[in-house]
């Protein structure tokens, strides 16, 4: 019952200095690839980009009211997707790795004109990776496939990266928006944990849709 109460109370105080509350849902289309980031000992990217398709779910948490001129707030993002490279030897032998992606960003947004608004978000990610089975072939072996490898990658489990973003947001209703945004990620950690320091790094774009959960009602004056 304590917990219960101790809760509500956190929750009561959050909508206290909150202007708005907003959750929604996006699908999308990126690059991603792994890098060498010793760059002076040989090739950086490893093999070739891999395309998939992400899809997520964010939670918006607003400070002041996101329709002024500016405003800030914080954005909880969980996304699943795939990390890798694919083979420039064999297009059938590839790393690839699929990802749960924590993201924590700052938000900031303001007013184009109407019903529209620009935002960028920046924060940092944590990644869940799945490791199991994460090099696939046919024929060749991994360092056959990628001869600028030079041992077998072992590869850990989490990943720490920058993750950023730019987009724009379209009003459809009094609380359902429309968004289109492109946005990336580089990895701050290795992605692997024995010989070598390789990371991985993604470009993409996504589109979705958002609905406004609690606005702040407006004070009388």
């Amino acid at each position: 019952m304590k917990k219960i109460a101790l809760l509500l109370l956190l929750i009561s105080c959050s909508l206290a200095f909150t202007q708005q509350w907003e959750i929604g849902t996006y699908v999308g289309i990126n690059s991603t690839k792994i890098v060498d980031s010793r760059v002076w000992e040989g090739k950086a990217v490893i093999g070739k980009s891999i395309w998939n398709v992400p899809f997520g779910v964010s939670v918006w948490y607003f400070f002041s009211n996101p329709y002024e001129i500016y405003a800030s707030g914080i954005r909880l993002n969980a996304e699943q997707l795939k990390r890798g490279s694919k083979s420039s030897i064999d297009s059938e032998s590839k790393y690839e790795l699929n990802t749960l992606s924590i993201d924590v960003m700052y938000r900031g947004t303001g007013k184009i004109r109407r019903g529209w608004k620009w935002y960028f978000d920046i924060g940092l990610s944590y990644s869940f990776l799945e490791t199991e089975n994460a090099f696939t072939t046919k024929y060749l072996s991994e360092l056959q496939a990628f001869p600028d490898v030079t041992n077998n990658l072992d590869f850990k489990e989490n990943e720490f990266s920058l993750v950023y973003g730019l987009g724009f947001e379209k009003k459809l209703t009094e609380n359902w928006f429309a968004f289109a945004e492109g946005k990336g990620h580089a990895a701050i950690t290795e992605i692997n944990s024995n010989n070598g320091s390789y990371r991985s790094q993604s470009l993409g774009c996504a589109v979705g849709i958002k609905y406004v959960l609690y606005k702040k009602p407006k004070q009388n004056p």
